[in-house]
């Protein structure tokens, strides 16, 4: 049922189950493997756009976290076990990309996620960097879907980051209530603090 074939391709880290992730039962909570699969993501290097970031050519900004599906499908645990947590990208937009990512203990699949992910400044979405789209494709696994880029679709010059649309204000108030509170900000250098 869960042989090697299920695996997936994408980068491997191997995560600890902590004491704090257990369940009653011993093994691993639901929210034991969120916790692993959010380390596995906040352990992945993304050169181009760090390189970016760091040059000062794009930002500020703020990474916003829009959606999280995870499915725990055998226990894994006690306190110690070693998992293989494999985090790659399933779709990259204009404006958010999403993460797919599976938990192995061994051989045996013992849990999936996939997590979506947009950049945003004060007044929206921006559209992804050449760079940071760079850095996903090197993590794209098989079924990857791309949203077209054509000349048709760019964004003028003087605002080159900017994913403009007609539902563009309705879509960042959506995000800003379903960012996680206390959540960091890399862009920004502070926490979320989620609108009313």
């Amino acid at each position: 049922m869960n042989a090697p074939e299920h695996q997936m391709a994408g980068v491997q880290v191997d995560v600890p189950v902590r004491q704090a992730d257990l369940g009653r039962d011993g093994s691993a909570s639901t929210i034991g493997m969120a916790r692993r699969l959010e380390d596995a993501r906040i352990r992945l290097r993304l050169r181009c756009f760090e390189r970016l970031v760091g040059e000062g050519r794009f930002g500020p900004f703020r990474i916003l976290f829009v959606g999280q599906r995870l499915s725990r499908l055998a226990p894994a645990g006690p306190a110690g076990t070693r998992v293989q947590v494999h985090t790659g990208v399933r779709r990259v937009g204009r404006s958010s990309f999403t993460f797919g990512q599976e938990v192995m203990v061994g051989d045996e699949r013992v849990g999936s996620g996939e997590a979506t992910v947009v950049l945003a400044d004060s007044s929206g979405p921006l559209q992804l960097p050449d760079e940071l789209i760079a850095d996903l494709d090197e993590m794209r696994l098989p079924e990857t879907e791309v949203a077209e880029r054509s000349s048709a679709t760019r964004v003028p010059a003087e605002r080159p980051h900017r994913a403009d649309g007609p539902f563009r204000r309705h879509r960042v108030r959506a995000l800003r209530t379903r960012c996680l509170p206390g959540q960091h900000l890399p862009g920004r250098g502070r926490r979320h603090r989620p609108t009313r």
